[in-house]
């Protein structure tokens, strides 16, 4: 039994002996060809971020999509009620309460999880 590069890395080893020397090449030669196809596209990708027709153009697609999300979210809560609009006041006050002492909470542990000189300064003019 003859052993190849391929065997043992590839599932259709077999299937790619019985084809022959050039289909060892082509299996092996692939991830060189794919990865200049990738260079290319990343290239282009970065040439197309540079430019400045392609940033104005995202920036104006961005902000008109924001601008439909906004309408459709205009439109939602003029059709239907606000949603706590129904809920109790005594259990909104409650759960506003427990989101403050949540947050009071989670800002003291993450204090105590830092000793003072490993926590990021904060730069004042």
């Amino acid at each position: 039994m003859t052993t190849t590069l391929l065997e043992g890395s590839y599932p259709l080893a077999e299937r790619v002996e019985a084809r022959g020397p050039l289909a060892l090449i082509a299996v092996s030669a692939a991830p060189i060809v794919l990865e200049g196809r990738y260079r290319l596209l990343f290239a282009a990708l970065v040439r197309l971020h540079r430019s400045r027709r392609s940033q104005w153009t995202l920036a104006v697609g961005s902000g008109a999509v924001v601008v439909v999300l906004a309408l459709l979210a205009v439109r939602h809560f003029a059709t239907t009620s606000w949603p706590l609009s129904s809920g109790h006041p005594a259990l909104l006050v409650a759960a506003g309460l427990l989101l403050l002492f949540a947050q009071a909470f989670k800002a003291y542990g993450w204090g105590r999880l830092f000793r003072a000189e490993e926590r990021p300064k904060c730069s004042r003019p």
